[in-house]
């Protein structure tokens, strides 16, 4: 998972994602809280993988601009600090808990379930039809941490070769291709669970259609000129994005539904992005959603073990969305500002020498 902030200062800190996040964060935790009407919410995830390529491949972008190559030490340092220590401090405590509460999970199940998520694998074992229990939620940081592997690579190899324009056509391609696979493995029964089709399943085309953004689009200045129809645009896709948290049939996701939802996300981060006055960027920045944003993180890593632990106390379905939300906040926001706060500061003084990108935050 990627911020705003996780970006160069020549990109400036745009808040309305963090708000964005904030919102795509609420629906997925509330979703699996079972909250009733948010039989959609886990589309969320989808809001991340948008943010997430495009953030990371304007980071791409503007290093490469400035030193004419992608430092991939650097890049790679900085994921690292920010995934690592609260991913692996979660699985440390969860390991604890295991040890202490054997009713949380069996001992068995979890360390073998641990030891693929440790290295970013959780996806390909929901694959093999292999449930990881309270970590199956990991597949999507799974996903993102594979595809960056790989995507620096090729932001390096076209910046080199001149070849942003076969990067836009491959990007494009990979995002109708996978959407395609997907329509026709829903509706005519074509298992989209192996090879090529897992990318499709997992909706990868959603992180690829984030970087297109950034690869179709220039980095923008902060503007004065307000644009009625573009802020139309934006609020019309948040009002169809926030709809589909409440689509009770799957069917409306695999038909097409997660293209709408990763192609809302995309018109609202493109009017985000040019950093104009609106109405709809003063609703995501509003500070209860832009905090929620920016311990989206912790958030999304600690709700689902938090919530599969309060399902087994015998409490009422109520009781335990209410005890599992208020907890899930609490241990995020501890991480935020302790842990994750102690390893946002590293890179300032370790990559002092690279001043063109800021600490992240999610």
């Amino acid at each position: 998972m990627t911020t705003s902030r996780d970006a160069a200062p020549s990109l400036n800190y745009i808040p309305g994602f963090d708000g964005l996040r904030g919102i795509a964060v609420l629906a997925v935790i509330l979703h699996h809280f079972g909250v009733p009407g948010l039989r959609g919410g886990f589309v969320g995830v989808d809001v991340f993988f948008v943010l997430s390529g495009f953030l990371i491949t304007r980071i791409l972008q503007s290093r490469f601009a400035k030193e004419h190559r992608v430092p991939f030490a650097d890049f790679y340092t900085r994921r690292a600090r920010r995934i690592l220590p609260a991913f692996w401090s979660m699985l440390a405590m969860l390991t604890v808990v295991v040890l202490l509460d054997p009713r949380f999970v069996s001992p068995d199940t979890f360390f073998h379930s641990a030891g693929i998520a440790f290295v970013f694998l959780t996806q390909w074992q929901i694959m093999m039809d292999d449930l990881p229990g309270p970590l199956i939620h990991l597949w999507s940081l799974g996903w993102e941490e594979n595809f960056y592997l790989v995507w620096p690579l090729l932001v390096a190899l076209a910046g080199r070769k001149n070849g942003w324009r076969a990067l836009r056509i491959g990007a494009t391609t990979a995002v109708i291709g996978l959407a395609a696979i997907r329509f026709v493995g829903h509706w005519w029964g074509i298992s989209p669970w192996r090879w090529l089709g897992a990318f499709a399943y997992f909706r990868v085309d959603a992180i690829i259609l984030g970087c297109a953004l950034a690869l179709f689009t220039s980095p923008s200045v902060a503007s004065t000129r307000r644009r009625p129809w573009s802020e139309a645009v934006a609020f019309a896709a948040l009002a169809v994005l926030i709809a589909t948290f409440t689509v009770p049939n799957k069917n409306f996701f695999w038909g097409g539904g997660f293209t709408v939802v990763s192609l809302c996300t995309c018109v609202i981060a493109n009017h985000l992005r040019r950093r104009e006055p609106s109405s709809i960027a003063t609703l995501l920045e509003l500070s209860p959603l832009r905090w929620t944003g920016l311990i989206s993180y912790g958030l999304y890593l600690w709700h689902f073990p938090v919530n599969w632990w309060m399902l087994q106390r015998g409490l009422t379905p109520p009781l335990t969305a209410l005890l599992s939300f208020v907890t899930s906040y609490a241990i995020a926001a501890l991480s935020y500002y302790t842990l994750e706060a102690f390893f946002r500061r590293m890179p300032r003084r370790a990559v002092a020498a690279h001043p063109a990108t800021n600490p992240p935050a999610v």
